[in-house]
C-alpha cells in the first residue's frame, strides 16, 4: 500500500462525518465568496469546495503581493478545489509538467460573532504557505526547493490554522468579515505524476475552532483504527521472526530458518514505517526508497528461502537474478532527478524484480509436478502472496500512466471476523502463518531424527567402548601407555593390544575414513576381524590382508589406514603398514615403503619390516589426528613436531595435539622396552 492511497482514504475518513453538516453551508467560487449564515443551518461550518483562482509561478515582487486582499486576481485561471492541479492538465495544458510554485486565492465570508474562526485544509502536496488577509498563518511540507531530493516532504495529512481575530463590530458596522485566503504551493512534476500537486480530494472547511478541533480529534481516532491491521501485523510478524530466529539458533546448519526470519522482519518493519512516514515524517522520496528496499529484501529472502528449502545450489542464473533485484533500488532515484518519469521508473523496477518472483513460482510449480511434498505445501501461500504483490505494482504503474483510475483496486479493506484488514496485510498474515506452521513441523521432524541419531550414536559408542581396551595388559619387559580422544561422540580410530602366548605383544592401530555412525560400524567390524585373525597368526602382513578382504566384502565406500606390530619376547619387532603414519623408534620416524590403505583394492601388497627393541628403547605409534592437528590460522602440528614430542608420555602427546587444535580422532600408543622383573 503506498502513501497516495493512504492519504486519500485518511482524508475521506475525516471529511465523511462532517459532509452532511458542511453540505448545508453555502458554497462559493473564486469570484463570489460563500457567506456563512448560522441562522439558516445552526452549524458553524462552511465548505471550501468549488473553484479557486490559480496562477502558476511565484510572486515576482517577493513581498507577497499575491497574498494581499487588495490584489486583483480576476485574470487568474479557475481550478477545482477537489482535484490537484496535476490532474487538471486536460483543461489547463502544461500544469502536469509544472515544477515549482503555484498560487491559489479564494475568499470566505464569516459573521462577526463571538466565534474564533479557523480554516481546515486538505492534504496539499508537496508543501505550502497559507496567508489570511496577507498575514502568514502557517505552513506545512516542503514549500521550497530542497537541495536533497530524498528529504522532500509530501503532505499527506490535513492541517488546521487559526484565522486572524476579527475586531468586535461597532454599532452600524458590517455584521460579517471577508477573509482573503492565499496558498503558495510548491510541487515537483516528477512526484506529482504519481502522487499529486496542490490540494487533493476537496473537503476544506472554515468554521468554529472548537468544532474543527473536535473533528480533527475524531479523525485521529479514526486514523488509528485505519492502521489497526498495520499494528497487528507488525506485532505478529515480530513474534514469528523471533520464533524463526530461535529455530535457527538451535539448528545453525539449516539456514532456511534464517532466510524465513528475514521475511517477517522486512514486512513488519515496512508496516510500522508506513505509519511513521505518513503520520510524522511525510518524506515521500525517503519512504519510497526505504519501502522499495524492504520489498526487495523480502523478495530476495523468499528466493533464498525457497532455494535452501528445496536444496538448490546458488547457480549463476540465480546470482544474476539476485544482483538484478538489488539493482532495482536504483530506479527510485531516477524519478527524483527527473531522468525518467515516475511511471517509467516504476515499470523498470517491476521488470528488474520480476525474474525473482517468476523463478520462485516456476521452481515451486516444477517441483510440485515432480511430487515434491514441500513444494506442494508452499505453492498456494507463495502464489497468493507473490501474485497480489505483483498485481499491486502493476495496477499502481498503470494508474501512473493514466490507464487505470484506481491505483490499488485490490487494496480496499475487507472485514475478517469483524476485523478490518487490507488484502495485502491479510495475504501476508496467511503466508507467514502457513510458512511458520510448515517450518515448525519441519523443525520437529528434524529434532526427532536427531534424537534417534543421537540414541544410535550413543549405542554405537557403548559398543565401541566395549571393543576398545579399557586398560593396557601387563607384559613382562614392556611398558605400555595409551591415550585416546575421539573428535566426535563415536570415533573412527581403533586399536588392539593383545598379549601373545609366547610372552610377546600384538599391537594394531587403524583409522577408518569418515566419522560418526558409519565409521563406528566399520570399526566394530575391523576390531572383530582383527581379534579373530590374531588368534590364527601373528604375521602383520597376513593380518592386513585379512582386514583388507573384510573391507572389500562390505563395499561401504570407506577405507582405513592401519599398522600392525608384533613384538617378540626378545625385543624383535615386526610391523607392516597400510597407508598409516610410520611409527617413531627412539624419536626417529621409521622408513617404510608406501602402501595402499585397506579397502581400496584386493591387489594391495604389504611388507614386513623388522627391528630390535633394546632395553630403554621406545616405539610410539600415532593416528593421523596427531600430526594433522592445526591452530586457528591453519598451521599443522606436523611430523617433525611429533618426533620431538615422542619423549613425552602418550597422554602428554595427545594433550599437545589437542591444544594445537583437534580436527580428527587422536590415538597415541607408546611402548617402552624395560628390564623384565
Amino acid at each position: 500500500m503506498n502513501l497516495r492511497r493512504i492519504s486519500l482514504v485518511v482524508w475521506l475518513l475525516l471529511v465523511w462525518p462532517m459532509a452532511g453538516a458542511a453540505s448545508r453551508a453555502q458554497r462559493f467560487d473564486g469570484a463570489t465568496a460563500g457567506i456563512f449564515s448560522p441562522q439558516s443551518n445552526g452549524v458553524p461550518l462552511t465548505s471550501l469546495e468549488g473553484q479557486w483562482r490559480f496562477h502558476p509561478g511565484d510572486d515576482p515582487s517577493g513581498m507577497w503581493q499575491w497574498a494581499q486582499p487588495s490584489y486583483n486576481d480576476s485574470g487568474w485561471s479557475l481550478l477545482r478545489s477537489d482535484a490537484p492541479w496535476s490532474a487538471q492538465g486536460a483543461e489547463h495544458p502544461g500544469l502536469e509538467q509544472l515544477t515549482g510554485y503555484g498560487w491559489y486565492r479564494f475568499r470566505v465570508t464569516v459573521p462577526n460573532e463571538h466565534h474564533r474562526w479557523a480554516i481546515l485544509l486538505p492534504p496539499v502536496s508537496m508543501g505550502y504557505e497559507i496567508f489570511a488577509d496577507g498575514i502568514l498563518i502557517g505552513s506545512d511540507g516542503s514549500y521550497r526547493q530542497t537541495p536533497i531530493p530524498l528529504l522532500r516532504v509530501a503532505v499527506v495529512d490535513s492541517q488546521m490554522y487559526l484565522l486572524p481575530a476579527i475586531d468586535q463590530p461597532q454599532s452600524g458596522a458590517a455584521q460579517s468579515h471577508t477573509y482573503q485566503i492565499a496558498l503558495r504551493v510548491w510541487a515537483q512534476a516528477s512526484i506529482a505524476r504519481y502522487y499529486f500537486a496542490g490540494p487533493a480530494n476537496g473537503g476544506g472547511m472554515v468554521g468554529d475552532v472548537d468544532t474543527l478541533r473536535a473533528m480533527l480529534e475524531r479523525r485521529h481516532t479514526q486514523m488509528l483504527g485505519y492502521y489497526t491491521d498495520n499494528f497487528a501485523f507488525a506485532l505478529l510478524a515480530s513474534v514469528i521472526a523471533i520464533f524463526s530466529l530461535g529455530l535457527f539458533w538451535f539448528r545453525r546448519e539449516d539456514t532456511e530458518y534464517l532466510w524465513f526470519a528475514l521475511m517477517p522482519i522486512t514486512l513488519g518493519i515496512d508496516a510500522l514505517l508506513q505509519i511513521v512516514f505518513i503520520v510524522q515524517l511525510q518524506a515521500l522520496p525517503l519512504w519510497d526508497l526505504i519501502h522499495s528496499a524492504l520489498q526487495i529484501a523480502y523478495q530476495l529472502s523468499l528466493l533464498m528461502f525457497i532455494s535452501r528449502l528445496l536444496g538448490n545450489p546458488l547457480s549463476m542464473l540465480r546470482q544474476a537474478i539476485l544482483v538484478l533485484g538489488v539493482l532495482s533500488i536504483l530506479t527510485v532515484p531516477l524519478y527524483w532527478t527527473e531522468l525518467v518519469p515516475a511511471p517509467v521508473a516504476g515499470w523498470i523496477g517491476i521488470m528488474m524484480l520480476l525474474p525473482a518472483m517468476l523463478w520462485v513460482l516456476w521452481k515451486l510449480v516444477a517441483e510440485s509436478v515432480h511430487r515434491n511434498t514441500t513444494a506442494r505445501l508452499m505453492l498456494l501461500p507463495v502464489l497468493l502472496m507473490t501474485g497480489l504483490s505483483l498485481l499491486d505494482d502493476i495496477t499502481l504503474t498503470l494508474n501512473q500512466f493514466h490507464l487505470l483510475h484506481d491505483p490499488e483496486p485490490f487494496e480496499h479493506p475487507i472485514s475478517v471476523v469483524g476485523f478490518r484488514m487490507h488484502p495485502t496485510m491479510l495475504a501476508q498474515t496467511l503466508f507467514l502463518i502457513a510458512m511458520l506452521g510448515f517450518l515448525t513441523d519441519r523443525f520437529t521432524r528434524a529434532r526427532r531424527r536427531e534424537e534417534r541419531m543421537i540414541a544410535s550414536l550413543e549405542a554405537a559408542r557403548q559398543v565401541q567402548r566395549l571393543l576398545l581396551p579399557e586398560a593396557m595388559p601387563q607384559v613382562a619387559g614392556l611398558r605400555i601407555d595409551c591415550a585416546y580422544q575421539p573428535a566426535e561422540m563415536v570415533g573412527g580410530d581403533f586399536f588392539l593390544v593383545v598379549p601373545t602366548e609366547q610372552r610377546g605383544l600384538i599391537v594394531i592401530l587403524g583409522d577408518v575414513s569418515g566419522k560418526g555412525l558409519p565409521a563406528s560400524m566399520l570399526v566394530a567390524t575391523l576390531v572383530g576381524a582383527a581379534r579373530a585373525q590374531v588368534a590364527i597368526t601373528l604375521d602383520p602382513v597376513s593380518i592386513l590382508d585379512t582386514l583388507n578382504a573384510v573391507l572389500l566384502v562390505h563395499q561401504s565406500g570407506h577405507f582405513a589406514t592401519c599398522i600392525v606390530c608384533h613384538i617378540a619376547a626378545d625385543g624383535t619387532t615386526t610391523f607392516a603398514g597400510a597407508g598409516h603414519p610410520a611409527p617413531y623408534w627412539n624419536g626417529h620416524e621409521v622408513e617404510m615403503r608406501g602402501a595402499l590403505p585397506l579397502g581400496i583394492t584386493e591387489q594391495a601388497e604389504y611388507e614386513n619390516i623388522t627391528l630390535l627393541l633394546h632395553v630403554s628403547d621406545s616405539l610410539v605409534i600415532v593416528s593421523d589426528g596427531v600430526p594433522e592437528a592445526q591452530d586457528g590460522r591453519g598451521n599443522l602440528l606436523g611430523f617433525e613436531a611429533v618426533a620431538q614430542l615422542t619423549r613425552l608420555s602418550a597422554q602428554q602427546i595427545a594433550d599437545a595435539a589437542i591444544r594445537m587444535g583437534q580436527t580428527d580422532d587422536i590415538t597415541v600408543l607408546r611402548i617402552d622396552r624395560v628390564v623384565a622383573e
